[in-house]
């Protein structure tokens, strides 16, 4: 009967009244210790609350996390073993993504969710390149393997296509730059995507997959940078003495969020709206932590979560009874 459905509903609501429902957006992201490597991951939901990641607690993470597209999987590489994971959150499902005794980090996943590509060290030369993996099979392969540092990849929302920064560039005195690129999965097309001599990095996609998102320090210091993906119709998103980087692009396509030194901060999280406004700081870490690597839940939907040092519960959606 109607009654009966109203109640079950009531009690629904009870049994979730400690936890906060975030209807607009959730945005994950990594605090720890600004002179250490490991972090943990929070989540920041359109509320302003701030609470830990579901599931995970406090498990300790280096590098930027990824999530898929569809919002389900959260990828991190976890500080203990140095190998890539993915967690549900729909079901709290953990698993190893690459199990491997070599360094891996900054994962990010294909349009599809089947895939991920990632930094690793487990070639003997010493230097990072990128590797794809089928979550299914496990089938890896390195798309890169250039003698030099290539990091920070990020796969296309919309088709297969692969930012990452390089390290590959310098000047004839031997000045390293960071420079964007592009590749295919298959580690062809690699195509320059920052003006040459320019240090630039940590490009990331507009969820549309028309534009990219970077820090370039071609004033002298890190500013964030829109562009499309041939460099043209730039616009500088911000301007201030204190680096910006780390950029990441909302669901809706009108925000950056990224990571700033201004005010003092080892490392603060600030909202940028592309209409020009300027930049809200929405986290405010204790002293002797920063915050890094924010990362939008590409969709929007609610999400259950208990308070900051409490163990995290479920994602869900509450629907009223017909």
């Amino acid at each position: 009967t109607m009654n009966k459905r109203i109640l079950a509903l009531l009690s629904l609501l009870v049994a979730v009244s400690s936890r906060t429902l975030a209807t607009e957006y959730a945005l994950g992201f990594s605090e720890g210790p600004s002179n250490a490597s490991s972090s943990h991951i929070f989540v920041r939901d359109g509320s302003g609350e701030i609470t830990t990641f579901p599931f995970l607690g406090k498990v300790q993470t280096s590098g930027s996390i990824a999530w898929s597209q569809d919002g389900q999987l959260l990828a991190f590489a976890q500080t203990s073993d140095s190998d890539i994971y993915t967690i549900n959150v729909i079901t709290g499902v953990k698993s190893n993504a690459t199990n491997n005794p070599a360094a891996d980090s900054s994962p990010s996943f294909s349009p599809d969710g089947a895939n991920i590509v990632f930094t690793s060290l487990r070639e003997d030369d010493g230097y990072f390149d990128l590797f794809t993996t089928n979550l299914l099979t496990g089938d890896t392969r390195n798309i890169t393997n250039h003698p030099s540092a290539d990091v920070l990849p990020r796969w296309s929302p919309t088709d297969n296509s692969i930012l990452f920064t390089s390290l590959r560039d310098g000047d004839n005195e031997g000045v390293v730059r960071s420079s964007i690129y592009s590749v295919s999965p298959e580690g062809e097309h690699l195509t320059l995507l920052s003006e040459p001599g320019e240090d630039a990095g940590q490009a990331t996609w507009s969820p549309d997959g028309k534009r990219i998102a970077f820090y370039s320090r071609k004033n002298g210091n890190r500013d964030i940078i829109i562009s499309d993906l041939n460099g043209e119709n730039r616009v500088q998103v911000t301007s201030h003495d204190a680096d910006d980087d780390a950029p990441s692009w909302s669901p809706d396509g009108t925000t950056i969020a990224f990571v700033s030194k201004r005010n003092g901060s080892a490392g603060s999280i600030y909202f940028a709206s592309l209409e020009g406004n300027e930049p809200q700081r929405i986290t405010n870490p204790a002293g002797g932590l920063r915050h890094r690597t924010p990362a939008f839940r590409p969709v929007l939907g609610p999400l259950a979560v208990d308070a900051v040092g409490k163990l995290a519960t479920s994602w869900a959606t509450l629907k009223m009874p017909q």
